[in-house]
C-alpha cells in the first residue's frame, strides 16, 4: 500500500456503489449491529470503514473493513458513509481485515483458522511468514489452521457444525483432534459447546494423549500422517484453484506455479510444450476469450504423495462460451508437485482433451 493512500482524507461514499469484501475476515457480519446502530444514531459515525476503487468498475468501491458499520448505516436508511480509499491488492486486502479483527474477543478461533489457511494456499504465505504479519509464533499459525481438519468436508456443510466450530477455542479443537473418529468429534463438540466446558474438563472428557510406543512406530506413525496431511493440503490447493478460475481470478494459479521448473502441455490448440511465462500468456488469453460466466468442474481427483513430489490426476469439465459458441468439454488432467521450504508448487501440467465417444466425456 503506498503512503499516499494513508494521507487521503475519509470522504463520503455512496452506500449503493459499496460492494462487500471478498476476502472478508468475519463469518457472520451481523453480529450486534442493531446495538452499532443504535450507537451511530446517537453519536454519529466514530470510525471511518476502509474501501478500494472496484477492480473492475472505477465508480464503485469494495469494503475492505467496516462491514457492520455499512449494515448499520443501511439500517438506519443513511445514503452514504465516510470512508478512506486505498489502494490493495487482493492479498493485502484479506491482510488489513484480518488485522483489524485480529484483537476483538468475538473474532473466533475458526475465523483465525480460515484467514491463516487462505495466506497460506491462495497466496503462498509460509505460516512463518503469516505469523510475522500477525505478530505470533508459527505454532500459533500452524495450531489454528489444524483446526480444519476437525471435521469431513461433507461434515461442514452442515450449519450447526460451522457453528460448533465458531465456538471452539483452537485449544479444545487441538484436544479434539485426538479422536481419531469426524463422527464422534462431532459429537463431542456437541457436549462441549452446549455444556460450555472449559479446557480443563474437555482434557478430562477426551483424554490425555496416548503413551508413546516405539520410535519405528511413531517415525511410521508420523510419516503416514504427514502424507495424509499433504494429500489434504493438494486437494484443497487444486479446487480452490479452479473456484478461482471461475471467477476469472488467475492469482492463485500464478502463486502456485514453480516458475523456474514449470512446463505444460495444454488442451487448448497450439499444442505445444510451454514454459512458465508464455503458458501464463496462454491462459489469460484463453480465458479472456470466454464470454460472459464459465464453469470449469474438477472430478475424480487423486492425489498420490511420494516424499517431496506428489501426483495429482482429475477430469475437468469445461461449460464455456469459446469462438462465439457454447462449447462443452471434457479433460484428463495431471499436476506435478514439488515441495519446497514446506510448501507445494506444480512443476508440470498435462491436459489432454478425451474423445467424444468416450466413457468419461458422456458422464
Amino acid at each position: 500500500m503506498s503512503s499516499k493512500d494513508n494521507e487521503n482524507r475519509p470522504i463520503l461514499v455512496p452506500l449503493n456503489k459499496i460492494e462487500v469484501n471478498p476476502y472478508a475476515a468475519r463469518l457472520d457480519q451481523s453480529v450486534e449491529v442493531d446495538k452499532l446502530a443504535d450507537s451511530m444514531s446517537k453519536y454519529g459515525q466514530l470510525a471511518d470503514v476502509l474501501v478500494r476503487v472496484h477492480p473492475s468498475s472505477s465508480d464503485k468501491f469494495q469494503l475492505i473493513y467496516g462491514h457492520r458499520r455499512v449494515a448499520a448505516a443501511k439500517l438506519l436508511g443513511w445514503e452514504k458513509i465516510r470512508a478512506r480509499v486505498v489502494t490493495a491488492s487482493e492479498e493485502e486486502m484479506l491482510v488489513m481485515a484480518l488485522i483489524e479483527n485480529l484483537e476483538r474477543k468475538d473474532f473466533t478461533a475458526y475465523e483465525k483458522a480460515r484467514i491463516f489457511y487462505r495466506l497460506n494456499t491462495e497466496f503462498n504465505r509460509s505460516y512463518e511468514e503469516i505469523a510475522k504479519i500477525i505478530g505470533r509464533s508459527k505454532a500459533y499459525v500452524a495450531q489454528h489452521i489444524a483446526m480444519l481438519d476437525l471435521f469431513t468436508e461433507e461434515q461442514t456443510k452442515d450449519p450447526e457444525v460451522i457453528r460448533l466450530l465458531q465456538s471452539l477455542t483452537e485449544r479444545q479443537a487441538r484436544i479434539l483432534l485426538r479422536l481419531k473418529d469426524p463422527a464422534e468429534r462431532l459429537a463431542m463438540a456437541r457436549i462441549i459447546v452446549n455444556e460450555n466446558l472449559c479446557v480443563k474438563e474437555v482434557e478430562k472428557l477426551v483424554g490425555k494423549p496416548r503413551a508413546e510406543t516405539t520410535k519405528v512406530e511413531d517415525k511410521r506413525e508420523t510419516k503416514t500422517r504427514r502424507e495424509a496431511s499433504d494429500v489434504e493440503k493438494i486437494k484443497r490447493k487444486v479446487l480452490d484453484l479452479f473456484e478461482w478460475i471461475e471467477h476469472k481470478n488467475l492469482q492463485p494459479l500464478i502463486a502456485l506455479r514453480l516458475e523456474k521448473e514449470f512446463t505444460a502441455f495444454d488442451d487448448f490448440p497450439p499444442y505445444t510444450l510451454r514454459d512458465y511465462k508464455s503458458s501464463l500468456i496462454h491462459n489469460f488469453d484463453l480465458i479472456g476469450s470466454w464470454k460472459g460466466e464459465f464453469k470449469m468442474r474438477c472430478k475424480d481427483l487423486k492425489v498420490k504423495v511420494f516424499g517431496d513430489t506428489a501426483v495429482a490426476t482429475f477430469y475437468i469439465h469445461y461449460d464455456v462460451v469459446y469462438n462465439g459458441r457454447p462449447f462443452k468439454s471434457t479433460s484428463r488432467v495431471t499436476f506435478v508437485f514439488l515441495k519446497r521450504n514446506d510448501k507445494w508448487y506444480i512443476i508440470h501440467e498435462h491436459w489432454s482433451p478425451l474423445r467424444p465417444d468416450s466413457a468419461e466425456s458422456n458422464k
